[in-house]
């Protein structure tokens, strides 16, 4: 019968691409809406769609039904790639070509290539865009819609390439003299709640000071994101992330004006353009003459002197913070989260105060679209105790069940070690995979290596235990099986990151290698806990085996949804410490060594 069922779920898998039998239906609330799709393609961890526009010289692409990325037509460029500039937000996205246009240009996130597109028309003599997914590249912009684009990802000018963004621009030897990126990123795991596994890793600290590094002298790394004049939220955290790089690399507080200009496109959208040195006055005064230009509107550009002293069409609000004399007091004077956001804690669009979680759920109906994932979080770490309380620990403690008879204090002893190894699993789970989403470059390279790896070495481990606990008894066993996973654990929290800077130039299968090696020790480590507790309950009492593997399974349903919280309001360092933390209880609750030796 299985054998059968997946040979009918095989063909019905071959057939998808053509039959379309399980067709997602149509959200109208997204921006694709009831458009008529042209093309559309699905891989592991988006949906590509083609949609035609309003206007015949483009088409947009969606991903994911919601993001979108305009797909120029070749008559476009021909042209001189000005229909682009009749929308503002390419002006104001295009606005460091206006400065800097000398140089290779990079581009994170090219998409369908408007600003692939902007640099071309601007003399950019060598144009690298990094676009993490390969339908985009290989299948839209290359493929089907080659001949639409007059082939524009074949411009010999252009060089596009499927990598994620930070991890090529750590691995490139050139210097760049400009590095934008617009909009990158997407609301459908975010509304999700699942964006808490999936933040994109280009808005840290880390990475700004990676940006400012690989630029040549002169050059500007320029971001585009949503922009809210009333409460400026993600941007006042997008250029906290660039005064804190500048910072890092040693520029003194009262200089980092000197290096920052902000423009907006008066609509929505604004553009931080973060120079690696400080702006000369012919690129203040350049500024001002293309925002005005292009009907653009200039939010803070550096005070160079009368012309260039700004005026009431600037945002007070990010003037005062950048010309502050400490980023953090300013920041904490803010009624929500502005802070620069790290590799440790990556979550750019978490804006909600610790103190503000427990009131979230008496505003649901006004939270913004990027911290509903919050309020489904909370939910179901709220579900998940609830149903573990109704469904394992209510039953057996409750209606006093016969696995509880005698010796009551061990078996309570057992399914707390139960608890234990479920919950310090996920924990260090979670924390592997963020740990290792930058070495490998994107979230389901780090899922899939990071989950497989353990299960297979958590395997091997469970397959060794029964060798340790007939060598050094069970408690023993334990005992030293935590010793040295927790050293290990320490030892990786501070040595994976310089490690990963030192091996990021590898081949992408080389660092799955390598990341396979870092992984499965602890894997083994953590495996061999498992059977012999299970020896344990079985020596306590063999009913008790059924509530140790259910006490397990709830604690890593609960753990999973703690984990997330914890790495979101305190990084994922600490979740895994807190992992440590967590497996150090466990030799404590084994009870004493009497017929552990006995085989479930």
């Amino acid at each position: 019968m299985a054998g059968a069922l997946a040979a009918v779920l095989l063909v019905l898998a071959v057939r998808e691409p053509r039959a379309h039998l399980f067709g997602v239906a149509r959200n109208p609330e997204k921006f694709l809406g009831g458009r008529a799709v042209q093309f559309e393609k699905w891989n592991a961890f988006s949906q590509i769609t083609v949609a035609p526009a309003s206007d015949a010289d483009h088409r947009w692409i969606f991903i994911d039904a919601d993001a979108a990325t305009r797909l120029w037509s070749g008559e476009v460029r021909a042209a001189g790639t000005q229909a682009p500039r009749r929308y503002p937000e390419v002006r104001v996205a295009a606005l460091v070509y206006d400065l800097r246009h000398d140089g290779t240009a990079l581009i994170i996130g090219p998409g369908g290539g408007t600003d692939v597109l902007s640099a071309l028309a601007h003399g950019a003599p060598r144009v690298v865009g990094v676009e993490v997914n390969p339908i985009i590249v290989n299948d839209v912009v290359r493929g089907k819609y080659a001949a639409f684009t007059g082939d524009l990802y074949r411009d010999p000018r252009v060089h596009v390439v499927v990598d994620e963004g930070r991890s090529y621009i750590r691995r490139s030897p050139e210097p760049f003299s400009s590095i934008q990126a617009t909009l990158v990123d997407t609301w459908a795991a975010s509304s999700s709640g699942a964006f808490t596994l999936s933040e994109n890793n280009i808005y840290t600290v880390e990475a700004f000071d990676e940006f400012l590094q690989h630029l040549a002298p002169g050059g500007i790394v320029a971001v585009t994101r949503w922009y809210d004049a009333s409460a400026p939220k993600e941007f006042l955290r997008l250029i906290a992330l660039g005064r804190a790089a500048l910072e890092r690399r040693g520029v003194a507080a009262s200089d980092v004006p000197r290096h920052i200009a902000i423009a907006t496109d008066n609509d929505r959208r604004a553009t931080l353009l973060l120079s690696r040195d400080p702006y000369p006055p012919a690129d203040v005064a350049l500024l001002q003459a293309k925002a005005a230009e292009g009907g653009l509107r200039l939010l803070f550009t550096p005070r160079l002197g009368a012309a260039a002293a700004g005026g009431a069409a600037e945002d007070p609000l990010l003037r005062g913070f950048l010309e502050a004399p400490s980023a953090e007091e300013a920041l904490a004077r803010l009624p929500y989260d502005a802070a620069p956001t790290t590799d440790d804690r990556p979550f750019f669009f978490y804006n909600l105060r610790g103190r503000q979680l427990l009131s979230m759920f008496g505003r649901l109906g006004g939270l913004e679209i990027n911290n509903l994932g919050i309020a489904l979080l909370a939910f179901l770490l709220l579900l998940s105790l609830a149903m573990t309380l109704l469904l394992v620990l209510g039953p057996l403690l409750l209606l006093r069940r016969a696995a509880l008879r005698g010796a009551r204090a061990e078996k309570l002893r057992v399914l707390g070690y139960f608890l234990c190894l479920g919950l310090g699993y996920i924990l260090v789970e979670i924390g592997f995979m963020q740990k290792f989403v930058l070495f490998l470059g994107h979230p389901i390279y780090a899922l899939a290596v990071v989950l497989a790896t353990l299960l297979a070495a958590s395997g091997t481990g469970s397959a060794l235990s029964g060798w340790g606990a007939a060598r050094f008894g069970a408690r023993g066993f334990v005992l030293r099986v935590v010793g040295v996973l927790a050293v290990l654990l320490l030892l990786y929290a501070l040595a994976l990151t310089p490690l990963f800077h030192a091996l990021l130039g590898l081949p992408l299968g080389v660092r799955a290698a390598v990341a396979v090696l870092l992984i499965a020790p602890p894997g083994i480590l953590m495996g061999t806990l498992l059977p012999t507790g299970v020896r344990a309950a079985t020596a306590a009492g063999p009913d008790l085996v059924a509530w140790a593997w259910s006490a397990n399974g709830a604690a890593s349903v609960v753990g999973s949804v703690a984990a997330v919280s914890l790495s979101m309001n305190f990084g994922f360092t600490l979740a895994l410490a807190a992992g440590v933390v967590v497996y150090l209880l466990t030799p404590a609750l084994l009870p004493p060594q009497r017929a552990h030796n006995q085989t479930p």
